[in-house]
């Protein structure tokens, strides 16, 4: 792989559809396939949105040295085709992948499994005398994301040290509970309101001074 761009502008839309990909004869016309709309412009090959219609990468792009992918947002119709690209399949290419920095996103999905999980709690509690609530930890920072394994077992993954604090946070937390990092809440700056824990709460793997935040409400 030497080429890393295409010889003409080019608009192709690999797949438009929103929500869930569908297929049958109803949607022969237009597709099935969740948003994926290929660029090919000024030299550089983009990517927008890696639904399920990334799977229909033409060939002369995947000859290509590098392509780079740009996420308009992190619905699932819109990043559910990356397992399944066959750009990653392949050695020798490299995919840079950008995406609008919004620290809010994670939190207010945060925010709603508390909310979710007490109007769940409380049919439980009336349904079968029982409850359920959980904690949930947010971090922010590099990962690697992709397909990582051997050949005889792959799974598509993220691991690194961010996966790894987010994950600790998360056990640390109690029921309804969110913790966030320094890291998170420098991001969110004053669209939140958070609780210094201090570093009351050690998290294997990190030194001490490891600031710890609750996050009480997104505003």
């Amino acid at each position: 792989m030497t080429q890393v761009c295409l010889q003409e502008d080019s608009v192709r839309i690999l797949g438009a559809r929103g929500s869930l990909p569908v297929s049958g004869r109803d949607y022969l016309y237009y597709g099935g396939s969740t948003a994926c709309v290929l660029l090919c412009l000024a030299g550089e090959t983009i990517l927008l949105d890696a639904g399920t219609g990334i799977r229909n990468l033409p060939e002369d792009v995947l000859r290509l040295s590098r392509i780079s992918l740009l996420l308009s947002h992190c619905h699932a119709d819109h990043i559910i085709g990356l397992p399944m690209c066959p750009y990653l399949a392949q050695s020798g290419g490299r995919l840079d992948i950008y995406a609008v920095q919004r620290g809010g996103l994670a939190c207010r999905a945060a925010m709603d499994m508390v909310k979710g999980s007490a109007t769940l709690g409380e049919e439980l509690e009336r349904q079968f005398g029982r409850t359920v609530d959980f904690g949930i930890g947010v971090h922010y920072g590099p990962a690697v994301v992709g397909n990582i394994g051997a050949s005889r077992r792959m799974d598509y993954t993220a691991i690194g040290d961010t996966v790894n604090t987010a994950a600790r946070l998360e056990a640390n937390a109690k029921g309804g509970q969110i913790l966030i990092s320094r890291a998170v809440k420098e991001m969110l700056g004053d669209r939140a309101r958070t609780t210094s824990l201090g570093d009351s709460i050690h998290l294997k793997g990190k030194s001490s001074g490891f600031e710890i935040f609750t996050l009480d409400e997104l505003l």
